[in-house]
Formats: structure tokens, sequence, C-alpha cells
């Protein structure tokens, strides 16, 4: 078991109380780069033993819990199918602390709230440990998969994809012709290496976003459907000081956002009721 001077979380207790080994592993810890990558070049490890918590919400069960690679994305669909589902999405930010009892960058498969349903990603059977957070920023706990597996009551189930592409095709549409390119020598060209990661988060924004506007630009009267798509302008583009870090403001501003789009949700709902009555 973990000893030392580090001080050990309430993940780490549980799993004391449960005589589990385990180790605990600090990380300097970047508040602009919380992803999983930047734990794995911290820790030294390979980005496939570095597993990221992540919280969803059913259509039908409610909350549920993935584990998956650092390189990987949580596959939606066969997150909602395994965990019994139809439908499955990711939790807002700003809904993680009070569900969970954790906050981003620190939030662990052990310790939450309440004991929600959890599923880890099958390649963590292929390692002898993994890493996953001991439930603050700047903490990982070293664990044997089958050890993490059993305490959480874990079932084990291709849930997340890699999120990289190998190779591309490039169709000319004038009858030239099709050919296979590496996408490293592609990016590279154009320098995309170097924007990277704002340039994922801002497409899994979008995405994000596609699958909240879509419904509620059907439900919403046309003079709320104009304050959302005003909303959505000041959001992604207007709230912006050039002076500071861009991706601490696009997070701040989707929270400010998700708020807004509730406000306007809740007023047509009270106008809808009003007309019954």
């Amino acid at each position: 078991m973990a000893h030392g001077k580090v001080e050990k979380t309430n993940a780490a207790r549980l799993l004391d109380r449960a005589k589990i080994n385990y180790e605990l592993v600090p990380y300097e810890v970047d508040e602009e780069h919380l992803a999983a990558t930047h734990v794995a070049e911290q820790l030294g490890e390979e980005i496939a033993t570095v597993f990221k918590t992540l919280v969803l919400k059913g259509d039908r069960t409610g909350y549920f819990v993935c584990v998956v690679p650092g390189n990987h994305e949580v596959d939606l669909k066969a997150a909602a199918r395994v965990s019994g589902n139809k439908k499955a999405d990711l939790i807002p930010m700003k809904e993680l602390l009070p569900v969970t009892g954790y906050i981003r960058g620190g939030c662990s498969p052990v310790g939450m709230k309440k004991r929600f349903p959890t599923y880890i990603h099958s390649s963590a059977g292929e390692h002898p440990f993994i890493y996953i957070s001991a439930g603050v920023r700047g903490l990982q706990l070293k664990i044997a998969p089958a050890e993490l597996i059993a305490f959480v009551g874990a079932t084990v189930a291709e849930i997340s994809r890699e999120g990289e592409v190998r190779y591309f095709l490039q169709p000319t549409g004038c009858g030239g012709t099709v050919f296979a390119a590496r996408v490293e020598d592609y990016l590279a060209r154009y320098d995309v290496p170097a924007r990277e990661k704002t340039d994922v988060r801002w497409a899994q924004t979008c995405m994000e976003l596609e699958d909240v506007v879509e419904p509620l630009d059907a439900a919403l009267e046309p003079p709320l459907r104009r304050r959302m798509q005003a909303k959505l302008w000041q959001a992604l583009y207007f709230r912006f000081d050039y002076g500071q870090a861009y991706l601490p403001q696009l997070e701040a501003n989707l929270v400010w956002l998700d708020e807004a789009l509730q406000k306007l949700t809740e007023y047509q709902q009270r106008r809808n009721t009003h007309r019954k009555k």
C-alpha cells in the first residue's frame, strides 16, 4: 500500500480499508492542460496506461461512469448500449462536483458521492497496472486493473475508441487520383500539432452543441430562438479577452451558455404552461 509523505485522499483510504494494494504517484499540475496526455507525460508512462474517468447520464438508467484510456474518446452509442440506455451523454462540467464530489482533472472512479454503475475499457486488462485519479489534481493511483474492477464492481466493455486517425483518403472529385497519405505528414505541413488541443476541443464543442441546439431550436418560439442564437455567438466568438489563454475562457463560456440555454428552456416551458391555463 502507499506510504510516505504524500497526503492520502478519500479514494486511497477506501482502498486501504479494503486491503487493496496501490501506489500514490504525484505529478505536476498545469491548470491549462488537465488532459490525460499531460498526466502521462508527467508520469513518464504510456498514455494507454493512464485512464480518465468520465461521467455520463443515460435516458433510462441515469448516471454512470466510464473509465477509458487517456488517448480514447467515449463512444456514446456503445456506452449507451452496454449501460442499458437508448441514449447517453457526458454530463455538463458544472454538474460534476455536485454529482460525484470531484472536480475536472481530479475525478476518480473510487470514492464518488454515490456508487454509480461503472464500465471500464477492456484494454485495462492488457496492463499489469494502470493509473487513475486519486481524487485530486496532481495525484494518481497506480493500481492493478483486476483490483480496481473488483472494488468498484465495474463491467469490462468496449466503450471507447482511440481518438487518433492514422490515414485518410483525399478525393480530388475531378477525375484525379485518390491517394492515401499519413495524417502526421499532413498535420506537420500545416502546423496543426501546435493547435491540436484547441482544434480538438472546438470540434468536440461543436458536436456537443449540435445535440443540444437542434431540439431546442425546434422547441423555442422565434423571439427565444433569436436569443438562443445570440447567446451562441457570444459564447463561441465574442466573450473573449484576446490577451488571455483561449481554452479556459472557452470552458467558462460553455458553462455560461449552458445556464443561459437552461433559462430560455424554463421560460418557454412557463409560457407553454400559461397557454394551457
